[in-house]
């Protein structure tokens, strides 16, 4: 999983950004208006997907 942050000076134009990078498919994880504009913290569909089969696996025990 990689999030990644992008910075512009409308919300309509981090969107862009994210899309153009990103696919269609990104999901947003944050948004919040920063001096200057708005950042948008966002991740791939696929590094979600990454995260939740990391999540699912079963844990291994702690070596004794």
């Amino acid at each position: 999983m990689n999030v990644k942050r992008y910075v512009a000076e409308t919300a309509r134009e981090a969107l862009r950004r994210v899309k153009e990078e990103l696919g269609p498919d990104a999901i947003v994880v944050s948004n919040k208006a920063v001096p200057g504009g708005v950042e948008i913290m966002a991740l791939s569909a696929d590094g979600l997907d990454a995260l939740s089969r990391a999540s699912a696996a079963p844990s291994r025990p702690a070596p004794p």
